[in-house]
């Protein structure tokens, strides 16, 4: 009896777990009119848990997502490279729990002004093409947002 009280329960949290993530409407990336001709994904408007997995599938299928247009919303931060001198711009995406976080690098068209750039951990939202670069002649693919628009939110 205990054993099937045990199955019993165990089966209705898995169904419940799985009916939360069943990507009802709300949680779906939105395009509005004025968007839909340029934004192919906004996670801008999503919750944080939608946010990051999204963020996390291109890292692990970035195919899928070449060319596309992407609007993000998260922590902004930056990197500087010792062996390239580069700097490297990021915009952090936390779950909503805040336990699980994904950056995605960009690039702006032109290199921004230091002065000009957000305080490190201001909530941002970034605007780019989804690409990928490697790093000299590794095979290592690295993904970013090119020709990225930053604003503070």
């Amino acid at each position: 009896m205990k054993r099937l009280f045990s199955l019993i329960l165990c089966i209705v949290i898995i169904a419940t777990f799985f009916a939360g993530c069943s990507g009802g409407k709300k949680d779906a990336p939105e395009k509005t009119t004025a968007q839909a001709a340029k934004i192919d994904y906004d996670l801008s408007k999503v919750s944080g848990t939608v946010a990051y997995s999204q963020v996390y599938d291109m890292m692990m299928t970035p195919a899928n997502y070449k060319g596309k247009t992407v609007k993000v919303k998260g922590e902004f931060e930056y990197a500087d490279d010792d062996l390239s001198g580069e700097r490297h711009y990021s915009c952090k995406v936390s779950d909503t729990q805040g336990c699980c976080q994904q950056g995605i690098e960009f690039k702006c068209e032109k290199e921004p002004d230091f002065a000009e750039l957000p305080v490190i951990y201001t909530e941002i939202e970034v605007t780019g093409t989804f690409d990928t670069y490697t790093i000299g002649n590794s095979e290592v693919e690295c993904v970013y947002l090119k020709n990225a628009t930053i604003k503070e939110v």
